[in-house]
């Protein structure tokens, strides 16, 4: 009997020093935690610091309404650059010069947009407005595309992850004004001067150094196979003689097959297709040719193709950097909502014209 009150006096005693070294040791992690002034003994705090993640871009900037010409900001995953600002007596256009109000001249401002997500975003540059001397002032008035210096400006577009865009914005201006500002959905602005300004031909550049490199899509391969088949079967560059100028467009050309019981409806398959060239955007597919080119016909010529039958067809894309580079294409068969089917990219080098 003695040998069992003993024992259990024993463990009695065991856990009683066990509870008291459980309650300093919890006293001392309370002491240690609480502790802020960053010496060695900080361990609590150290322990649950938050990592702070510094952007590859901007930096630890994280406000973006004091920029310049050549700074960048960022909305939304996007980042926006202001690359270059120029100006002009009348509006440049694919089909001539647009005149403006007497005493009015127009600023023309080169804006890179450069998607750092990992999914497909919507991007405005129409969004972007301008303030001269503190008032709003808007774009020349005309239903002809801008295009000034090889570069065009574009509306709501679909931008891809890791893809650029760039843009040219017009503003009709008073002759005699002192300071401009730029907003881009009132959290990026950018305001310039005169000496800002230029009257020369923009040269084109880029802003962000990126390696927009990716797998070669060897030709025969496909691309996509649910209910119908689509093959990559290369691309070219077809020269087009305009009464205006001549235009580049690259022509990328597959072979699509029905694998389907019922007629593959193509009728809307053209209008979400979009293409880059050395990784900015082209925009979507063109309509202008309506020719076959190759033996392949225009996709937009095509309504349907029946079961168990093909057909070989092409994309066209104006090209806005010349006609070599690397192109990306993205293969979307959807209309309003989009349906992402897979994609191609190639390079045409300049023994390949």
């Amino acid at each position: 009997m003695k040998k069992v009150i003993a024992s259990v006096l024993t463990i009695a005693t065991l856990v009683s020093f066990a509870l008291m070294a459980m309650a300093s040791g919890s006293s001392r992690t309370s002491s240690t935690t609480g502790n802020t002034d960053g010496g060695a003994n900080s361990v609590g705090t150290a322990s649950t610091e938050a990592t702070t993640t510094v952007d590859p871009i901007v930096g630890e900037k994280s406000s973006f309404k004091d920029l310049g010409v050549g700074d960048i900001g960022k909305k939304d995953g996007i980042y926006v650059g202001l690359q270059y600002v120029k100006t002009a007596t009348f509006l440049p256009t694919k089909l001539g010069e647009e005149d403006l109000e007497s005493g009015n001249i127009a600023i023309l401002a080169f804006f890179e947009f450069f998607n750092g997500t990992d999914e497909t975003k919507s991007v405005d540059p129409s969004k972007i407005t301008c303030y001269v001397d503190g008032t709003q002032v808007d774009d020349v008035q005309t239903y002809i595309k801008v295009f000034v210096d090889g570069v065009h400006q574009y509306y709501n577009e679909n931008l891809d992850a890791g893809c650029q865009l760039l843009t040219v914005q017009d503003f009709e201006v008073p002759s005699e004004w002192t300071e401009i500002k730029f907003f881009y959905k009132s959290d990026c602005v950018w305001t310039i001067s005169q000496n800002d300004v230029s009257e020369s031909e923009y040269e084109r550049t880029t802003l962000f150094d990126i390696d927009n490199s990716k797998t070669i899509t060897k030709e025969d391969e496909v691309i996509f196979s649910d209910g119908y088949e689509v093959q990559y079967k290369g691309m070219e560059i077809y020269h087009y003689e305009r009464s205006y100028g001549n235009e580049d467009y690259i022509i990328v050309k597959f072979h699509v097959t029905n694998n389907g019981e019922g007629p593959l409806d193509t009728s809307v398959m053209g209008y979400k297709m979009r293409c880059y060239q050395d990784n900015f955007y082209l925009g979507d597919a063109s309509f202008t040719l309506d020719k076959t080119i190759s033996n392949y016909v225009d996709i937009h010529d095509i309504d349907s193709i029946e079961a168990g039958m093909s057909a070989d067809i092409y994309l066209a894309f104006e090209t806005t950097s010349g006609d070599t580079g690397s192109f990306y294409m993205i293969y979307d068969d959807g209309y309003i909502s989009g349906h992402y089917c897979g994609s191609v990219y190639d390079v045409i080098a300049e023994d390949e014209e």
